[in-house]
């Protein structure tokens, strides 16, 4: 270790002046790429201190926190990790910082081992600063930015250094590479800013000497070891790849992360072992194992190459990868090559591995030709010529497919034919076969579609009945498979024994039939009869065994019931009589199958008589059927109808009720079961349940109940009292007395509660109990919106006779709650069961009081604020200054935020009641509405503002004045003034905010040809229904039998609720008060009146649409808050014709249902235009419109993206440009008509949904 001697502090601060004077005589002309230094620049030797990251004088401070899992900063490295501090071993924060090495700091300071260590690292530390201070410098930077640079090895000097940007080291491949950078005064790296260090640069050999201080900038990468003279601060997040150590001052350390690694000497790898080649058509696929040395550098990638020589020569073709395997292409099928690989890391590439492997590609085989495919059993044959092959790489096999080529199999043949078996016979195969070689499968031949077949399997003796009669017998059977040919015929063959023996007759019948009758037979003889199947291909077997026949006089058969309906398990007599004379047995069956016990019956005196409770619950079909006897031939009856009815057993579990009854029996088809009504003190019945878990309602008391099988039905119970209190804090008790008021005042825990009720309010005797309840988890749950839980308690009560009344009409209890937690506007809610009822608002500090009439939970919570009322503004050219009243209730928590925003978006914030929105559109109406921000959350928003107007721009006055003296119009003038004969503005052209529409287009040249786009004719579909004279139809989830439609108090709204939520709609004129509604339900409204909407508990943070038809108007659409609610209105649209029309809304509800209402639009007045332009957005699609405009060529622009296309007819929808959900863009519409300039006719912002 080379150490020099300590220069005194006044010395150095002279030295910094000076130097600080020669970089000011540097000539301004300097390359901000500085001049490359010598890459001999020796490092410097750090001694003692190399083994720490972080060395102060004056002590330690880390700003971060531990947070009992994680440390804020972070220390490793191979070259040790200490921290120490001397003089002063102070060290604040500590415990918060993670180290491999020791920290020398507070107590651990203070051994002897410590004090040496700390000695030597300082002393170490000011002979490295001496050192770096003396180098000679290579290059003077002309500015103190040294960011956005590519710096090589030497020893650069500037009076003050700043990094911002990335700095890049480059050591040129040497990996001994030494950068010294000497800065008189301070050391400053900017936020985010970064040093990189590339080819072979590594952070061991980079120095920062400083004159003063240094600071390394929030979230900043660094790399280096810092030599200060006074102190180094690390702000939040800077990682350091290296060390600070600061002579005599401080160090300051918010959540950093060190590394200091000692330096590594690298080289170029090993070469690549192991390369085996795989040939293919035309190319080759090299494989290799990683080299066996790196060179002290990762890998950083492979290159394998093919020569047409063994030993040197040019490449031909080449692959690189930063895997162990790559692919060479574009080689010659049939030539030798020579394959080398070689890797490359951070200082180079490797010497390329030998010998090289030799492979040489050859062609695939060609396709085979198919001359003939044989079908068979099961199989098909195919008899095929080769194709090509490469005289390198011979055919070694073959493959098949039987799906056109979408799967492959590997066949055994080797040459023609191909055989393939296990097929299914009557199915069809579309055949393919592909020569295969070493270097793979060839080109498949072309398809043969063909179908197995066989000769018919054999019919199934089991399946062989027959019906006798006189000399003869019709034979019936279930016809076989056919293998995939079609039936031609089956024989049946009647012999004289049962094997072998004389065929006595047959008969036939032709294709798919089951039944022929032979004839010539002997009644009373015994027959034996086998069937043969035939198709295209040939006989089937005959069937086996034979099956007896025996012929005889033709027979009847009859059959009596005795009942045609019974219960399952009660006797059932069925009776059969036949032809006089007869013998034999009855099988009695039941949809053809034989009935338990009833399968042989013999006849005696022509009857066959059996009874059976065996019949399931179900309808039969029984039939008799008479075996026939030597005399008399088979027979059988229609079959007649048995309803076997099923009983059902229901027990009831009461569940602690009484009154009812214990079970009852259902007999399907019969009277309803009568759920049961039962009685259960302090409770009401709920209703009947299917299971213990009392899942799956049944039904109600009352209710008719057909069972579908025997079952145990459970009572539910919902106690009439708020909450079940056994396991909460009873603090009271009150025993109510005839004529006699009470108010009695309970305490616990810093709650005091009063309860007053007037005389005879309960019945004498009634007792009261008051509890402070645990379950605040229940009662968040059940209270809507947000909140912050205060308290719960129960004022419960039970009469002398076991019920629980309410209290006498006109005669509520009053309960005054009193605690600290209570704020002024504190929200109280009643809970009984899952009902919650709103009871108002605390009117002070401290306490709360409520008038409640039947038992209850009360719950008091912080909830969000009122939503501010009276909102009103004034404007300028640009601006818009909005006030309003600060809502009623604050929710209990002060309102720390006002936010107003404009119709259009636009918004400002404030914690007064007024604030100011600026950048608006001159000219250009707006509405506002205000919400309220406290602790909890957010109102919904106000009642919107009138109608408010900006002032016009000095441009547009003085145009307008213009266009009003001369008395002549043109597009976008202003009415009014001038003399007669000044044209009315198009209505669509007032809109377009402050958008003159003879102005040049933007960026758009019009004889430019732009992208063409194919619209579709719009034909907009009103609803079926209602049509615009019925009343309103709601629906939710499509169906709007649970919903109330009913006019407001004031009859100049309609108001819809359904499942926890509400909706408002009405019409307002031009000043803002609200128009009564019409007789039908329907609100009227003329141009530039509006529709108002308002709505409470929907989907938060969803749309609220808005459209009119049979005019295909799209009106608006508004976003719902968190907590599902909305406040806006609509100006209604232009254009629309005087008469009745259908305004449609639509949103979701907090399930995610679709909700819709549609009702009456009476149109009084309008502007009437026949031409109008819109933009929207559905599915993630911008869709422009035309109305009107036909022949003209539409130009529009989607997110800076141009198109253009003619409009062929009355109403066109262009469908362009997808985006995501949710994304704001900008759309400019321009329509030129035929013979004039472009005038732009709409600019907006769309938000896509």
């Amino acid at each position: 270790m080379r150490v020099l001697s300590t220069r005194s502090n006044a010395l150095n601060a002279v030295l910094s002046a000076a130097l600080l004077f020669l970089s000011a005589l540097v000539p301004a002309t300097i390359s901000q790429e500085a001049e490359a230094a010598t890459p001999t620049t020796s490092g410097i030797e750090l001694g003692a201190a190399s083994s720490f990251v972080v060395l102060a004088g004056t002590g330690i401070t880390h700003l971060g926190t531990f947070d009992g899992l994680n440390y804020r900063s972070v220390a490793r490295g191979s070259n040790g990790a200490d921290f120490g501090s001397s003089p002063n071993a102070g060290f604040t924060g500590s415990e918060t910082v993670s180290t491999i090495g020791t920290k020398y700091v507070g107590v651990d300071a203070s051994g002897a081992e410590a004090q040496t260590a700390m000695t030597n690292a300082k002393t170490s530390l000011e002979s490295a600063y001496d050192e770096a201070f003396g180098r000679t410098s290579d290059t003077v930077l002309p500015t103190k930015e040294i960011g956005g640079q590519t710096l090589t090895s030497g020893v650069y000097n500037r009076g003050d250094m700043q990094i911002s940007g990335t700095l890049t080291l480059d050591a040129a491949m040497e990996p001994d590479a030494v950068f010294i950078f000497k800065s008189a005064s301070t050391l400053v790296t900017m936020q985010n800013s970064k040093i990189i260090l590339i080819n072979g640069a590594q952070a061991c050999n980079v120095f920062w000497q400083v004159g003063s201080s240094a600071t390394l900038g929030g979230d900043s990468d660094f790399s280096g070891s810092i030599l200060a003279h006074t102190s180094i601060t690390a702000e939040n997040g800077a990682d350091i790849n290296g060390q600070l150590l600061a002579k005599y001052g401080a160090v300051t350390l918010i959540n950093n992360t060190f590394v200091n690694d000692s330096c590594v000497v690298t080289s170029v790898s090993s070469s690549p072992e192991d390369v085996p080649v795989i040939r293919g058509q035309a190319k080759t696929t090299v494989s290799w194992s990683a080299p066996s040395a790196t060179g002290g550098s990762s890998i950083t990638g492979y290159t394998a190459r093919a020569y047409e020589e063994e030993t040197g020569g040019t490449a031909v073709a080449s692959c690189s990868t930063t895997n162990l395997t790559c692919e060479i292409t574009g080689l010659s099928n049939g030539t030798t090559y020579y394959v080398g690989v070689t890797a490359a890391n951070g200082m180079g590439e490797s010497v390329e591995s030998s010998p090289r492997v030799s492979v040489v590609p050859a062609a695939a085989p060609g396709a085979p030709t198919i001359s003939s495919v044989t079908v068979g059993n099961q199989s098909l044959s195919a008899a095929f010529s080769a194709g090509s092959a490469d005289s390198n790489s011979p055919i070694t096999g073959y493959q098949y497919s039987l799906d056109d080529g979408s799967n492959w199999l590997d066949s055994s043949a080797t040459s023609s034919p191909l055989l393939i078996t296990g097929l299914t016979n009557g199915t069809s195969y579309d055949l393919k076969i592909r020569a295969q070689s070493d270097i793979g499968v060839g080109d498949p031949s072309d398809t043969f579609s063909k179908t197995p077949i066989a000769k018919p399997e054999d019919v199934d003796s089991s399946t062989i009945s027959y019906v006798a009669s006189g000399s003869s017998a019709q034979v019936r059977w279930t016809a076989p498979n056919a293998n995939g040919a079609e039936l031609i015929s089956t024989v049946a063959t009647a012999f004289s024994s049962e094997f072998g023996g004389t065929s006595i007759g047959t008969c036939s019948a032709i294709t798919t039939a089951t039944t022929c009758e032979i004839l010539g037979l002997n009644n009373g003889t015994t027959y034996y009869v086998s069937l043969m199947a035939r198709n295209s291909v040939g006989n089937s077997d005959p069937s086996d065994p034979r099956v007896l026949l025996q012929p005889g006089s033709a027979s009847t058969t009859t059959m009596t019931m005795s009942t045609s309906s019974a219960q399952a398990g009660t006797s059932v007599s069925l009776s059969a009589t036949v032809t006089d004379g007869a013998t034999g047995t009855v099988n009695f069956t039941t949809d053809s199958v034989s009935i338990s016990g009833c399968d042989a019956v013999a006849v005696s005196s022509n009857q066959a008589v059996c009874t059976t409770t065996a019949l399931a619950a179900k309808t039969h079909a029984i039939q008799a059927n008479y075996s026939g006897d030597v005399n008399y031939g088979s027979s059988a009856t229609i079959s007649q109808s048995l309803v076997i009815l099923s009983v059902f057993t229901i027990t009831y579990n009461a569940n602690g009720g009484s009154g009812g009854i214990a079970s009852a029996t259902f007999t399907t088809g019969g009277t309803e079961l009568v759920l049961p009504t039962l009685t259960k003190t302090s409770h009401s019945l709920d209703g009947w349940y299917g299971s213990s878990s009392l899942a799956t309602k049944i039904g109600n008391a009352g209710d008719d109940y057909a069972p579908s099988s025997s079952r145990t039905l459970y009572a539910k119970w919902v106690e009439a009292s708020a909450y079940a209190t056994g396991d909460n804090t009873k603090i009271g008790s009150i025993t109510t007395q005839d004529d006699v008021g009470n108010s009695t005042y309970f305490a616990n825990a810093g709650t005091q509660i009063q309860v007053t009720y007037p005389p005879d309010a309960l019945p004498d005797e009634t007792v009261l109990d008051i509890y402070l309840l645990s379950d605040s988890d229940r009662a968040n749950s059940l209270v809507p919106g947000d909140k912050s839980f205060v308290l719960n308690l129960a004022v419960d009560w039970l009469a002398a006779d076991g019920t629980v009344p309410n209290t006498v009409e006109r005669m509520p209890i009053t309960v005054m709650v009193t605690n600290p937690a209570i704020k002024k506007g504190s929200r109280v809610y009643s809970l009984l069961g899952e009902t919650v009822t709103d009871l108002g608002v605390a009117l002070v500090d401290g306490s709360a009081t409520v008038l409640i009439t039947e038992v209850s939970e009360i719950v008091v919570v912080l909830t969000n604020p009122d939503a501010p009322t009276g909102v009103s503004a004034t404007t300028t050219t640009n601006s818009a200054t909005i006030t309003f009243t600060a809502p009623v209730g604050n929710g209990g928590a002060s309102v720390t935020t006002y936010v107003a925003t404009a119709s259009t978006g636009e918004s400002c914030s404030s914690s007064g009641t007024s604030c100011t929105i600026t950048g608006l559109s001159s000219s250009t109406g707006y509405t506002f509405t205000v919400r309220a921000i406290n602790s909890i959350g957010t109102s919904i928003a106000s009642l919107a503002s009138s109608s408010v107007s900006t002032a016009e721009s000095a441009s547009s006055s003085s145009s307008s004045s213009s266009s009003s003296s001369g008395g002549s119009g043109g597009g976008g003038g202003g009415g009014g003034g001038g003399g007669g004969g000044a044209p009315v503005a198009d209505p669509e052209e007032k809109e377009l905010d402050d958008l003159d529409p003879e102005k040049e287009l933007d960026d758009l040249d019009p004889d430019k040809e732009l992208e063409e786009e194919t619209g579709r004719e719009f034909k907009p579909i009103a609803p079926s229904k209602p049509v615009k004279e019925t009343g309103v139809i709601a629906t939710e989830g499509g169906n709007g039998a649970q919903l109330v439609v009913e006019r407001s108090e004031t009859d100049e709204k309609m108001v819809i609720k359904g499942t926890g939520w509400e909706l408002n709609i009405g019409a307002a004129k031009k000043d803002g008060t609200l128009k009564p509604l019409a007789s039908d339900y329907a609100i009227s409204a003329m141009d530039g009146e509006k529709v108002v909407l308002s709505g409470l508990g929907m989907a938060p943070n969803t749309w609220v649409d808005l459209y009119v038809f049979s005019d295909p108007v799209f009106v608006g659409t508004v976003e719902t808050d968190a907590q599902g609610g909305f406040d806006a209105d609509f100006d209604i649209p232009s254009g629309l014709s005087i008469g009745a029309h259908t305004l449609v809304l639509g949103t979701k509800n907090q399930a995610g249902e679709e909700v819709t209402v549609t009702m009456g639009l009476l149109v009084l007045a309008s502007v009437v235009s026949s031409e109008k332009v819109n933009a929207g957005s559905f599915l993630g699609y911008v869709a422009v419109y035309a109305l009107g405009h036909k022949g003209s060529t539409i130009s529009w622009k989607i997110a800076g993206e141009w198109f253009k296309t003619k409009v062929t007819s009355r109403y066109q929808v262009f469908q362009r440009k997808t985006l995501d959900v949710g994304v704001d863009v900008k759309v400019d519409i321009y329509i030129t008509a035929a013979g004039r300039d472009p005038v732009r006719k709409l600019s907006r912002q769309v938000r896509t949904r």
